[in-house]
């Protein structure tokens, strides 16, 4: 069969097309997919964010992959197919939240994970006959997870450092479950509660089989358990007496202080930075959303330990907790200067699919009428607060992020990164572009950690583009100057 993969974009909040000049990470979703797929099966892969899809391809049979906010756009694109007589199947966290919905745009539609899945999609799309759902019986073995092939992507396309025909990092995965289950998060009720991980010679091999000099391991929590990390991290630094060695970034909760160990671990095996989830400097918030495990008094520690091992803390905070006030915003940025962070990613509370959070305030009557999934990407209010209008969080919400992104801040934060660098040239070149993409983005009312850079509108399903010029938004309505 003659199989196209496809990673959709979004919709803004009038139902047009967002399209990027270049992306961030290639999907790892389509990558494992391509190498879950045997010959002669054909596969082509678009990354619906910076590519066109051609809807009068020969193709058999399209897979789509979904978060919460790429919904809508997803099927969209399922239904041109499906017009077409072309089998269509969906997966991913939304239709897995959601499989009765999706399966009104889709032949079929994959809840779970797909390691065992989809070969079975495959044989079912090719003898005519389809089921609605597929969904395993158990989780994947990890061990029998094929290495990602990027083979079939176009990775021109995403943004890279200067002299590198790689993206800025490839993304591979270690692990995958978590026993925390926070209330805003879907990741326990995806990948399971059960902490899961990939032997170390495989990761390895796919590391060394990729060739690519920096990474971004996808784990959400890379040291949830400890002996693994520390195998991990000896395996790589080996890579790196061979001469073999990497960059990495990840993720990690703030439990790694109780194994202070993995720090210096990590940055010997060429962690760069780390993403934290932090989500408050509030205690209360903390306690609302389950995750209890963080405490305030210790951040300050966390940062100052991994600064000091020369490993970047970049901590994830969330705002519109039912406990922020107005001056949460100044506070939070006090701390970041005051810790000396190089770099912070900033989320509006957002209740999806498949989440505790969702249910609870769908429950109350808080989700706000008329919201599409799109606005569902934690940059939109799709609630109503308790100490906020919408409009006032959101206005709120953007102007901590200009601030934060400012130049006075933004040379401020490079100076920082510069410092505890062991190529400080390099650091400072790099640092300074990323931050020009960075403060480019969040002028343009964009987050540029969720999809790429320099983000325009199509005119339409395709055809002729327009540039989107600088955008705002309330909730519910964009303005634009061109």
């Amino acid at each position: 069969m003659n199989i196209l993969l496809v990673y959709p974009s979004r919709l803004d909040s009038c139902g047009r097309l967002v399209k990027y000049r270049q992306a961030f990470l290639p999907p790892l979703a389509l990558a494992i997919l391509t190498a879950l797929t045997p010959p002669p099966h054909a596969v082509r892969v678009v990354n619906d964010l910076v590519e066109e899809i051609d809807f009068a391809a020969d193709v058999d049979l399209v897979g789509i992959s979904i978060m919460t906010s790429q919904a809508e756009r997803g099927y969209r694109i399922a239904d041109r197919f499906r017009k077409r007589g072309v089998k269509v199947v969906i997966g991913g966290i939304h239709a897995s939240c959601r499989p009765e919905e999706a399966r009104r745009h889709a032949s079929a539609v994959v809840i779970g994970e797909a390691e065992t899945t989809w070969p079975k999609v495959l044989v079912d799309a090719e003898t005519g006959r389809l089921q609605p759902y597929y969904q395993a019986d158990g989780w994947a073995d990890l061990s029998r997870s094929p290495g990602p092939d990027f083979s079939k992507f176009r990775l021109d396309v995403y943004a890279s450092t200067p002299f590198s025909r790689f993206p800025i990092m490839m993304p591979v995965f270690t692990t995958r479950g978590c026993p925390y289950g926070c209330r805003f998060c879907s990741v326990t009720r995806f990948f399971g509660s059960r902490y899961r991980t990939k032997p170390v010679a495989q990761v390895v091999a796919e590391i060394l089989s990729i060739g690519a000099p920096e990474y971004f391991f996808v784990d959400d929590n890379l040291t949830c358990q400890p002996e693994y990390a520390r195998e991990l991290f000896a395996a790589l630094e080996g890579l790196k007496r061979e001469g073999k060695g990497i960059r990495f970034f990840s993720q990690v909760s703030t439990r790694i202080l109780l194994h202070t160990d993995l720090i210096d671990r990590a940055a010997r095996a060429g962690c760069s930075g780390l993403f934290i989830g932090i989500e408050s400097i509030e205690e209360r918030n903390l306690s609302a959303m389950g995750k209890t495990f963080n405490r305030v008094v210790d951040y300050e520690e966390l940062f100052s330990r991994l600064q000091g091992a020369g490993i970047s803390p970049h901590p994830s905070i969330i705002f519109g907790f039912d406990s922020d006030t107005p001056a949460q915003f100044g506070r939070t940025f006090d701390f970041l200067v005051r810790t000396r962070v190089g770099g912070a990613s900033f989320w509006l509370l957002t209740p999806l699919p498949g989440t505790d959070l969702f249910e609870e305030m769908e429950r109350d009557g808080r989700l706000l009428e008329g919201q599409r999934w799109s606005s569902y990407d934690m940059d939109h209010v799709v609630f109503r607060p308790r100490n906020f209008t919408p409009d006032d969080l959101y206005q709120r919400f953007w102007a901590h992020c200009r601030r934060f992104h400012s130049w006075k801040n933004t040379l401020r934060r490079i100076g920082f990164k510069v410092a505890m660098s062991r190529n400080p040239l390099k650091t400072a070149v790099n640092q300074a572009i990323l931050g020009y993409r960075f403060r480019l983005a969040i002028l343009a009312g964009d987050n540029p950690f969720s999809c790429g850079f320099g983000r325009y509108l199509a005119d339409g399903e395709g055809g002729q583009s327009k540039s989107a010029g600088l955008l705002t938004e309330t909730p519910g309505r964009f303005r634009t100057w061109v």
